[in-house]
């Protein structure tokens, strides 16, 4: 199959694009109702200052945390821009800015690094080192 031609808006912002991943995911023909309910919420919750909290997404769908914990990280792997907020009251909101983007990922890759910590702990260099390796051919494969 041909690659499909990108088309570069250099007048597109980040927010724009965020929105536009948020729109291709939510028209999925994988996701549950429940899914489509959070997108839904947390897409009309833009930008860090807008957080939407857990138990207030949860409430509203009529879930537990946990469910809409694993929804999200589903919605995720999918592509959506999905922030979070761990401080203060915390929530999920849509990504709009690189620094918000950046304080996402650094919040995932601090939880990586602990794991990664743990792993060397137990198991030694050697073990890390072997965990690293199968990382590399997960994520690249």
């Amino acid at each position: 199959m041909a690659a499909q031609p990108v088309t570069l808006n250099l007048f597109e912002t980040h927010e724009q694009r965020c929105m536009e991943r948020m729109d291709e995911v939510l028209s999925s023909t994988e996701l549950t109702d429940r899914q489509k309910g959070i997108l839904r919420h947390i897409a009309s919750h833009r930008g860090l200052h807008n957080a939407l909290p857990l138990d207030r997404l949860a409430e509203w769908l009529q879930c537990s945390a946990r469910d809409v914990k694993g929804d999200v990280r589903e919605l995720r792997l999918m592509g959506a821009p999905i922030g979070s907020s761990r401080s203060g009251v915390g929530g999920y909101y849509t990504i709009t800015t690189l620094e918000e983007e950046r304080l996402t990922l650094q919040g995932y890759l601090n939880q990586a690094l602990s794991e990664l910590r743990i792993v060397r702990a137990i198991g030694g260099s050697a073990r890390l080192q072997e965990a690293m390796g199968q990382m590399r051919m997960e994520l690249e494969g």
